[in-house]
């Protein structure tokens, strides 16, 4: 898979558990996370490797006032850096 597929196959993982991207209520959270974590071991060819840090994953969480109302927020991203150019640094949310 190249970094320009991350993407589209990340949103049909969840579209086949039935997880719609930007809804996610809170019973799909555990399908939700699993699903990342299976989609984090797919490799991305056109990325320096894991083990330079090349292809990785950042999770933060925290809880946030939203109109008054304290909700929890949790965000899973995958970052690459270009194998051919190391300067460019890409990350899916």
């Amino acid at each position: 898979m190249l970094i320009s597929e991350t993407k589209s196959l990340l949103i049909s993982m969840l579209d086949l558990a039935g997880v719609r991207p930007g809804e996610v209520a809170a019973a799909d959270v555990r399908a939700t996370v699993e699903i990342f974590r299976r989609f984090a071991t797919v490799p991305a060819d056109d990325a320096v490797s894991p083990e330079k840090d090349g292809d990785g994953v950042l999770a933060q969480t925290g809880t946030f006032d939203f109109d008054g109302v304290r909700e929890f927020c949790a965000d899973l991203t995958r970052q690459f850096i270009e194998a051919d150019d190391q300067d460019v640094i890409r990350q899916l949310h």
